[in-house]
C-alpha cells in the first residue's frame, strides 16, 4: 500500500501535522508530496517528492497540490503495491486499513474527529457517575440522540447529576464525553484504490476535473463518482484527526474550483453507499449525527455488533 499525503506551505500547519504522521505505525506506506525543496530534519525518515505543479497557478493565496499529480507520483514509487490512495496530512489510522475488505474496488474513509489524540485508543473515563449511566448516557449518544434531548429525558427522570452541578446540561454532557469521537460525515479524508482500477480513476476522473487537495468540493462529488463506476464502501471511525480552525473557506478560489456547494436537496446523491462502522469494542462507540444516518442507504457494521445498536 502506498499514500500519497502533502506537506503544508506554512510553519504552523508542518507542526500540526508532524504530530499526527509519527502516530502512524506504518510510516512506509505513506509518500510525502511538497510544493518546494524542505530542509526540516523531520522528513529524512520518509519518502518524499517534489511536485512540479501547485494550486497557485489559478490565483490561491497559499500553495496547495492537485491530487492526480500526488497519484502519479505514489503510484511511482512502487508499482508492485496492491493498493494506491491519497489523503490528508493531519489524520491517523487505527488498526489494518484494510480489514474486512473483500470485493471492493475502493474506500472512501470518513474521519473520526478527537479533541486530543490519546482518545484514538478510548476507554471510559466515568467523571463521577454511575457506570450504568454512563454507559446509558454513551449509548444514546452513539444512536444519535443530541446532548440537548439526553439531558432533558435525564432531568425529567430525576437523576442526579455530578456533585457541583444542580441540573443536566448539554454542555455537562459534552464535557463528559469529551473523549468519544464524533464522526465528521461531510469531509472524506482518504481516498484507496485497488491496484487494477487506480488509472481508470486518474485518466476519467482526476484528469479530466483535476481536483485540489487541501480544500473542500471535490471528496462528496468524486464519491458518487467512484459510487457509479466501482464497488465502493465508505468506512467510518477507521481514521481519526484532531479538531482544529478551518484552513479554508467556500470562499476560497480552489473550493469554488473543486465545484463549491452541493444544492441540499442533491445530497442523498452524493452519500448513497455502503457504510462500515469500524470499532475495537463495544465501548469504542462515535457519535454520528441523526442527520447523517437519515443519509445513509445502507450501514454495515463488524459482528460483535448488532444492526439494533446502530
Amino acid at each position: 500500500m502506498k499514500i500519497a499525503i502533502p506537506w503544508p506551505s506554512n510553519a504552523v500547519s508542518q507542526e500540526r501535522v508532524k504530530k499526527a504522521i509519527v502516530l502512524w505505525k506504518n510510516i512506509q506506506y505513506l509518500l510525502i508530496c511538497m510544493v518546494e525543496p524542505s530542509y526540516d530534519d523531520f522528513l529524512n525518515n520518509f519518502n518524499t517528492c517534489i511536485l512540479p505543479r501547485n494550486s497557485k497557478e489559478i490565483g490561491t493565496t497559499s500553495s496547495k497540490l492537485f491530487i492526480k499529480d500526488m497519484m502519479e507520483a505514489v503510484i511511482r514509487t512502487d508499482q508492485n503495491s496492491d493498493w494506491f490512495g491519497f489523503g490528508n496530512s493531519d489524520i491517523v489510522p487505527r488498526g489494518n486499513l484494510l480489514q474486512h475488505i473483500s470485493e471492493e474496488e475502493v474506500l472512501i474513509y470518513h474521519r473520526t474527529e478527537i479533541k486530543d489524540w490519546s482518545h484514538i485508543f478510548f476507554s471510559f473515563e466515568l467523571n463521577g457517575i454511575e457506570k450504568k449511566l454512563y454507559e446509558k448516557i454513551f449509548n444514546m449518544r452513539f444512536d444519535g440522540i443530541s446532548d440537548k434531548r439526553i439531558s432533558k429525558y435525564l432531568n425529567v427522570w430525576g437523576i442526579k447529576p455530578p456533585d457541583q452541578h444542580t441540573e443536566w446540561t448539554y454542555l455537562l454532557i459534552r464535557e463528559i464525553f469529551s473523549t468519544q469521537g464524533e464522526v465528521f460525515f461531510w469531509g472524506q479524508d482518504l481516498f484507496l484504490f485497488r491496484k487494477d482500477v487506480v488509472k481508470e480513476v486518474i485518466d476519467k476522473y482526476l484528469k479530466v476535473f483535476d481536483p485540489i487537495l487541501g480544500s473542500g468540493g471535490f471528496d462528496p462529488r468524486m464519491s458518487r463518482w467512484l459510487m457509479e463506476n466501482f464497488k465502493c464502501k465508505r468506512i467510518l471511525n477507521k481514521i481519526f484527526h484532531k479538531r482544529h480552525a478551518s484552513e479554508w473557506s467556500s470562499f476560497d478560489t480552489d473550493y469554488k474550483h473543486n465545484g463549491g456547494d452541493i444544492p441540499k436537496q442533491e445530497l442523498i446523491d452524493f452519500y448513497g453507499c455502503d457504510y462500515y462502522i469500524s470499532t475495537s469494542g463495544h465501548q469504542d462507540k462515535p457519535v454520528i449525527s441523526k442527520y447523517a444516518r437519515k443519509l445513509m442507504k445502507k450501514l454495515h457494521v463488524q459482528d460483535h455488533l448488532s444492526k439494533d445498536e446502530i
